[in-house]
């Protein structure tokens, strides 16, 4: 009889960027850009009054893209003022048409067109349960803003989806399809963190020992096991073009059902097997033991199946973003998103 472990979906980060041009800080026009730089500065100024913010953060620093950044007491990130135009390129069609050829030079191929996206707000949906403490900032952004479409109003710009199983996990058994990059790394206990792909791409994944993490970062102790796979997708979409994650999910292979055995030595033999097969890797071992695994082999005892990942996303992903999606709205209060 095979038993099956259940996945449980929650939604870990959600990074989203607020219709804003009056808020980007590159703007073709001078006069547009000093424009906008007194708006952010107004802006700073306003955050700095109306937001309880984390006292043990470097409130007001720049980053890369944006002017400020700020963090609240609850762990919200604001960051206001986009610094960077946005890089476009021209097509073919253009080029042949302009200057009858595409063997150009890079400044040729590509434009630069000003950012619309000046407000980037991202959260941990379950520690910060809604924007509600950002309600007054909102606000006092809302003058700003043009009147917007909610296809335009809100763009995600990044989303974590995890997927936890109350159950020991064997990295070794995961497999992802069409990731090129990987990379193991191990602790006491074995392989105890897999990733698959590059964190600069748009599609990333970490199965990793959740326990583990909870104990060493956050000082909690669970009974039990607790092993994570999490998918960090940075494709861009608004609320009418939501993509389907399940089928990123549908990358990852569980051979043997993904499952640890609780038996270290059945897991090695059942490791070695795929690359060696099974009679070559149960001669290698003492005649006892060898006798003791076909027996257990053959019997199929503690035979646990794990539920896919892009089942679990396709049965609960829907319900967790609509809860998302709904405090956006009621945040922003139907002013922004319409």
């Amino acid at each position: 009889m095979i038993n099956q472990i259940n996945g449980t979906l929650s939604i870990d980060r959600v990074s989203l960027l607020v219709f804003s041009p009056h808020y980007c800080l590159w703007q073709s026009n001078t006069n547009e850009s000093k424009q906008n730089e007194m708006n952010i500065k107004k802006m700073n100024q306003a955050i700095l009054n109306l937001l309880p913010l984390d006292d043990d953060f470097a409130n007001g620093s720049s980053t890369k893209v944006f002017l400020y950044h700020y963090r609240t007491k609850n762990g919200l990130d604001i960051q206001i003022g986009n610094k960077l135009p946005v890089v476009k390129k021209l097509p073919e069609s253009f080029l042949i048409e302009n200057f009858g050829t595409i063997d150009l030079p890079n400044d040729k191929k590509f434009i630069m067109d000003c950012s619309n996206y000046g407000i980037r707000i991202e959260y941990n949906p379950n520690k910060t349960k809604n924007l509600s403490e950002i309600s007054s900032f909102l606000s006092y952004c809302c003058p700003y803003f043009s009147s917007i479409e909610s296809d335009i109003g809100i763009k995600f710009s990044r989303v974590d989806i995890a997927i936890d199983y109350p159950f020991r996990l064997k990295p070794e058994f995961v497999l992802c399809s069409g990731m090129r990059k990987s990379c193991f790394f191990c602790g006491n206990s074995g392989i105890e963190t897999v990733y698959f792909g590059s964190r600069s791409s748009k599609t990333f994944f970490r199965i990793y020992n959740k326990k583990i993490e909870l104990s060493e970062i956050q000082q909690k102790e669970i009974e039990g096991d607790l092993w994570r796979i999490e998918l960090e997708s940075k494709k861009s979409f608004n609320f009418s073009n939501v993509p389907d994650f399940s089928k990123d999910f549908g990358k990852i292979i569980l051979l043997d059902g993904g499952s640890s055995s609780g038996d270290w030595l059945l897991d090695i033999i059942k490791q070695n097997a795929l690359s060696y097969g099974l009679t070559s890797v149960l001669n290698s071992i003492p005649l006892r033991t060898r006798q003791r695994y076909k027996k257990i082999l053959s019997q199929k005892l503690n035979c646990v199946c794990v539920e896919h990942p892009s089942i679990v996303c396709e049965r609960e992903f829907q319900n967790c973003f609509n809860k998302i999606k709904l405090d956006i709205f009621n945040s922003l209060k139907s002013k922004v998103v319409k």
